[in-house]
């Protein structure tokens, strides 16, 4: 460090003779520069401004390396655990993601990879004092949930498992019982096999500096002893979020009156059992015994944000303040309630709930939720509900702060998109989904191309489009449109869109900074597939459902670029995986994914003339 800094040379050359001086003081003290760069780099926690300040020169590029305290691997094949450790050595906290998004929608074969042993045993020796780890599409197994227990026993406050398989109860055991300053555990959307409730004793007997116990939407676990539960409210002053899985036995007056007492839960998910709904029935028509309680009575007093098989209806004084509401896994599906329940919840920035509530649902939405930022609403099948394009323009137009908004439609219109465009200015994520019983010939407007133009003019802010709709829905034209207008774009989901090669070649030369693609049964051809992705510079992961190449040979040539690994599933339809990688082609491809670097080249012979499965 006795030498000058580039930075600092770069600075003296463009400096002025009068500079110099001040210039020269500076590097006469390396040790001051560092220990305020240090300072600087501390105050930094954005990855991208931190990757920005990192190129300057060495210097700063070696400032990084030593401060960084959280790393995001967006895709874990993208670069080996050895790469990461020797970059950056000190590292407090870890996320790790797998398998594309494709797994959500079991879209992947169930063996198809994304273990996450092989980092364990990289990342256990070279981070001693890690933190925090969060794992999403991995597999993960008990010994894999040991080795973190062992590892991190003194150091380990927050794990998160999403969408993760491969583990039991008996693994989440091991961790609760090593980790005694665990502070967050998070498992939802994962696959648990359920071998008792030993892990949930463990925390209610060793841990008194827990905040969040979250493993509502864990699929498998079934056995929860609510006095365990009981006592972790007790004993956490410091609890502030609670989501707890559908139990058999119900809930409990114990669990319930220690819900009630609680000052500091502030996030609260519950199931209700049938006897449960049974006696809240009869409370609400006034029949019940006089000394029973309602459940509402008995939330949380400084609740802002419940879940699971909510009670309807609420009291209007916890309505009100509530901040998040996630009505997805309600039983109580009629439209009414819902409509009285947001009528009071006025102060709602997040919106979780099935089409159940219509377009009248979507107005009331619109007209009580002025600080609303997220809203997310899904077609579960709900017989005779749907929501349209007279919903998502009352909506557009009354919720002026959305910053990202999902909807499954049944209709669409180019007003109610440009509604979106005019009216969500701070749009940063727009998901479209046109469901699938709606039948194009009984949609309001065809094509959709002027709506995605206004939207897009409106929603300069936009990095997250998905677009899945019906062929004939969004053309060539519109697709132009997107690529002219979406230069700030990072993640694009096409589904059923555009008409030939040029929509795509469009959105390849016009999305500069796209990182991720999903193409989903798009009319593209592998030639104007090919010709895009060599067009798309900062192109991380591109994902093909509905893959038709005449000539597979053309991936070898694809996948022979540096740094850029194709794999082709063997499924109906084909899917195919283009990805940059700094570690080579994987190594742990099942025999059911086949790639031109790693287990041998593509060939025709696993596919039969007709484009079928070759069985065996």
């Amino acid at each position: 460090m006795g030498e000058r800094s580039c930075c600092s040379r770069t600075r003296q050359r463009n400096s002025r003779d009068g500079d110099a001086s001040i210039i020269d003081q500076v590097c006469e003290h390396p040790l001051l520069l560092e220990s305020v760069l240090s300072i600087i780099f501390g105050m930094v926690d954005s990855p991208a401004e931190r990757r920005a300040m990192s190129e300057v020169c060495r210097q700063w590029h070696a400032m990084d390396r030593e401060t960084r305290k959280h790393v995001y691997v967006a895709f874990v094949y993208s670069v080996s655990p050895a790469t990461l450790t020797r970059r950056f050595p000190n590292l407090r906290s870890l996320k790790l993601k797998a398998k594309p998004r494709a797994y959500e929608f079991d879209l992947l074969p169930h063996n198809w990879g994304g273990h996450v042993h092989p980092w364990l045993e990289n990342i256990g020796p070279a981070y001693p004092q890690l933190s925090a780890l969060h794992l999403r599409r991995m597999e993960v197994r008990d010994q894999d949930l040991s080795a973190v227990a062992t590892a991190y026993a003194a150091s380990l406050e927050t794990l998160k498992l999403d969408f993760c398989s491969g583990f039991s109860t008996t693994g989440l055991r091991a961790i609760t019982g090593s980790c005694k300053c665990l502070k967050v555990l998070y498992v939802e959307n994962s696959y648990v096999s359920d071998e008792g409730g030993q892990w949930l004793n463990e925390l209610a007997l060793h841990n008194r500096v827990l905040e969040v116990l979250d493993f509502q939407l864990a699929i498998g676990i079934s056995k929860v002893n609510v006095e365990d539960v009981r006592t972790i409210i007790e004993k956490c002053p410091n609890l502030t979020s609670l989501k707890l899985v559908e139990g058999e036995d119900g809930l409990g007056d114990g669990l319930r009156k220690a819900l009630a007492s609680s000052t500091s839960l502030r996030e609260l998910g519950i199931f209700l059992t049938a006897q449960e709904e049974d006696d809240q029935e009869e409370i609400d028509q006034g029949t019940s015994s006089t000394g029973q309680q309602t459940m509402r009575a008995l939330l949380p007093r400084n609740l802002t944000s419940i879940s699971g098989d909510i009670p309807l209806p609420l009291y209007t004084s916890v309505a009100a303040q509530l901040l998040k509401l996630d009505l997805m896994t309600t039983t109580s599906i009629e439209a009414e309630q819902h409509h009285a329940l947001l009528r009071c919840c006025t102060r709602l920035q997040n919106l979780q709930v099935r089409t159940v509530i219509g377009d009248e649902g979507l107005a009331i939405v619109g007209e009580c939720c002025k600080d609303l930022r997220k809203a997310r609403i899904e077609d579960h099948n709900d017989e005779g509900t749907s929501v349209s394009h007279t919903g998502l323009m009352a909506l557009a137009r009354g919720c002026s702060k959305l910053e990202k908004l999902a909807i499954y439609v049944a209709d669409m219109s180019n007003q109610a998109l440009a509604a979106v465009g005019s009216g969500c200015p701070d749009l940063r994520d727009f998901r479209l989904i046109l469901t699938e019983a709606n039948d194009l010939s009984s949609m309001t407007e065809l094509p959709l191309d002027a709506g995605f133009d206004e939207l897009m003019r409106g929603c300069h802010r936009l990095s997250r489009l998905c677009i899945y709709v019906r062929p004939g829905a969004l053309s060539d034209h519109g697709l132009v449109r997107i690529g002219h207008r979406g230069a700030n774009l990072k993640a694009l989901l096409l589904g059923c869109c555009g008409d030939s090669d040029a929509g795509f070649l469009a959105i390849a030369r016009g999305c500069k900074r796209l990182q991720r693609l999903e193409i989903r049964d798009c009319p593209f051809t592998d030639d104007g597939l090919l010709r895009g992705v060599g067009c798309m510079e900062d192109l991380k992961l591109m994902w093909i459902q509905g893959f038709r190449m005449d000539d597979y040979g053309k991936l070898d040539v694809l996948g022979g670029e540096k740094y850029r690994n194709v794999e082709c599933t063997r499924r109906d339809p084909i899917q195919c995986l283009i990805y940059r990688s700094l570690a080579g082609p994987r190594l742990d491809c099942p025999e059911e994914v086949v790639s031109p670097q790693g287990n041998g080249m593509l060939r025709h012979n696993w596919l039969t003339p007709s484009g079928g499965l070759v069985v065996g």
